[in-house]
């Protein structure tokens, strides 16, 4: 991972870590996942699956991003709806930014945001989200730099993690982690690109670490165009 207040080290070894994965990985519906790693959630694969082709079929360009959002140990916050803030919070903030873009450009993009998301627990037994955003990639096609104070992606999703628990805008920069390499541009015919964007999605759907009871370890936005009856939170 990558976070700009800390080490990068290791990077290049994580990547050849992912790439071994992929070149071996065993496939669900024609993508390829993780399934010769880990052990996966078929529930939660085909939630992702639909999430993503839906995604693409909103949109001939498709931007996807990969963060961690850790939590603090010392913070009183309601942990059940803290990913339905964030998600709201960052949806309101594209939004706010498409309708000043909207009043300048007739031909702005909307940001048509979608989401999986997973819960899971590290050695510490602080919950953290492993989180893949999909965005129009007419309309986001990178994060932007780290740096707060910018009219980019990355300081909307540092803004909205700090909106859901109640914090300062510099405490949630520290517990917002962005992954080496993990933000992927796909146009419309770049299978390839899908594939690999894919493949680092279906992460999200092991079964190891994840904790489902009493809250939901797994979640996902509504399709708009594809799948009607998805149900957001299965697990």
């Amino acid at each position: 991972m990558s976070n700009p207040n800390g080490s990068s080290k290791g990077v290049s070894t994580c990547q050849k870590h992912f790439e071994a994965f992929y070149q071996g990985a065993d496939k669900y519906k024609g993508f390829p996942v993780m399934s010769n790693k880990y052990a996966l959630n078929e529930r939660y694969l085909e939630r992702l699956y639909q999430t993503f082709t839906d995604s693409r079929h909103r949109s001939n360009r498709l931007f996807g991003c990969f963060i961690t959002l850790g939590t603090p140990i010392s913070l009183m916050y309601d942990e059940s709806r803290i990913m339905e803030r964030f998600m709201a919070s960052l949806s309101e903030k594209l939004a706010a930014s498409y309708e000043r873009k909207k009043a300048l450009d007739k031909f702005t993009h909307r940001p048509n945001l979608a989401n999986v998301w997973a819960r899971e627990y590290s050695k510490s037994s602080r919950p953290h989200y492993h989180v893949a955003l999909f965005l129009n990639g007419n309309a986001y096609r990178a994060i932007g730099e780290y740096q707060l104070g910018r009219d980019n992606l990355y300081n909307k999703i540092i803004q909205a993690w700090a909106s859901a628990l109640r914090v300062g805008a510099e405490e949630a920069q520290g517990l917002v982690f962005f992954h080496e390499r993990g933000q992927y541009f796909i146009d419309y015919v770049d299978d390839e690109m899908a594939n690999r964007c894919f493949h680092r999605a279906s992460y999200l759907a092991k079964e190891e670490t994840k904790i489902k009871q009493p809250l939901h370890s797994f979640g996902s936005s509504k399709p708009k165009l594809l799948y009607k009856k998805h149900i957001e939170f299965i697990g």
